[in-house]
């Protein structure tokens, strides 16, 4: 087995474990148990279970990461980008049991003064960067004044998202709730870079 596929299966079985346990009862062993791997494998990737934690809030947030290689080469036209942009969307948003996670853990990495935390605000730093490295060319408008701040409102916008899904208070259909937030975002975005052009 690969190293990123066994990191993953780790990621995953502790995303179980933390489901039918809750954060304060889960356990290095317990989520090896579940990964089919030995708790050295697992302290291999992670010095502790807050680390890990700490990973799973990681990859519900990195949904840039996945387009952001593409928009740097120029193969993606701006409608391709922005289909994306919104399948990547759609895909964290339907994930009702990793939407509870992410708040949860977030929630409780964010009480914690420790350097977990910081790597979380260094992980969401990032994430609105890189988000607002992909608004220049999905728009076809390139401006630094605006770009971070929309992609700063939009990753905000994403987990009030998670979090309404998570309590299930969503205000209309799944569906229709999250095709009207990708349209109500596309069309602010481009709409407010074109009229604030540097």
């Amino acid at each position: 087995m690969k190293n990123s596929e066994k990191k993953q299966k780790i990621l995953e079985a502790a995303m179980r474990v933390i489901r039918t346990q809750g954060m304060e009862k889960t356990t290095v062993r317990e989520i090896a148990s579940q990964a089919g791997v030995t708790t050295g494998a697992v302290y291999h990737y992670y010095k502790n279970k807050e680390e890990l934690f700490q990973d799973i809030i990681n990859e519900s947030i990195h949904f840039s990461q996945r387009i952001i290689t593409a928009a740097d080469s120029g193969e993606k036209t701006q409608q391709e980008l922005f289909n994306e942009i919104a399948d990547n969307v759609r895909r964290r948003l339907l994930k009702e049991d990793e939407q509870k996670l992410h708040i949860a853990l977030l929630g409780d990495l964010i009480s914690k003064n420790d350097e977990n935390r910081d790597r979380v605000i260094k992980n969401y730093k990032m994430t609105i960067q890189n988000a607002g490295n992909l608004f220049g060319p999905a728009s076809g408008i390139e401006n630094d004044k605006y770009k971070y701040l929309m992609a700063s409102f939009f990753v905000a916008a994403l987990d009030g998202m998670a979090i309404q899904r998570s309590l299930g208070v969503y205000p209309a259909k799944e569906e229709m709730v999250i095709e009207t937030f990708i349209e109500f975002f596309k069309e602010a975005i481009l709409r407010y870079l074109a009229e604030h052009k540097e």
